[in-house]
């Protein structure tokens, strides 16, 4: 972003001075788009596809020794029949030799429409829902916390284990994003830049 010398001298309320914290502000709010859309367009092949050639959350991504394996759940409307079926599919998702990974689910990432209803759910000391006053086992054997993405703007939901740097989705930032400041001796204009 190029602002000139004029404008900056004649920036009576600090508007310009704010240019540089907006500019990394969208910047970051960029990166986030970017890595939802994964989760937005996990079934669909036309965005990305795994190494397997398959999108991201599929019934039949294959292995290595042959087999297949399923990272989508039915799909079905958060219940807590639902939530534990889709909590003990995706701890007992094997790797590409048919070994089961040590991953415990953590969290469900949800969009605002899903908020209440999963926190019910998942927070509720008892089974939501159900007269028998049964023990809520979500709250008391996972603790399974709740992240709503204002981005999700429809009824999808995910399960998220523990961060790991060797499986699930990995970003990787080749250089960290940084601005600066800096500028033009020829004109007097300041430049703000993210690189």
């Amino acid at each position: 972003v190029r602002i000139t010398e004029e404008a900056i001298e004649d920036d009576l309320y600090g508007v310009m001075d704010k240019a540089m914290r907006d500019l990394g502000r969208a910047a970051a709010a960029t990166r986030h788009l970017i890595a939802i859309r994964m989760l937005m367009n996990a079934t669909a092949t036309d965005y990305h596809t795994g190494g397997d050639g398959l999108a991201l959350c599929v019934s039949n991504h294959t292995r290595l020794d042959g087999g297949t394996w399923s990272n989508v759940g039915t799909a079905a409307a958060p219940t807590t029949a639902s939530v534990e079926a889709a909590v003990k599919n995706f701890e007992a998702i094997k790797d590409h030799r048919g070994m089961s990974y040590d991953q415990k689910a953590e969290a469900i990432i949800c969009g605002p429409s899903l908020e209440f209803s999963l926190s019910k759910i998942l927070e509720s000391q008892q089974v939501a829902g159900n007269a028998n006053n049964d023990t809520n086992t979500l709250r008391t054997r996972r603790s399974l916390t709740l992240h709503v993405e204002p981005e999700i703007s429809d009824d999808r939901w995910f399960v998220q284990g523990r961060k790991d740097r060797n499986i699930g989705l990995i970003w990787f930032d080749r250089k960290k994003p940084t601005t600066q400041r800096h500028g033009d001796p020829d004109t007097g204009d300041t430049i703000f830049t993210v690189k």
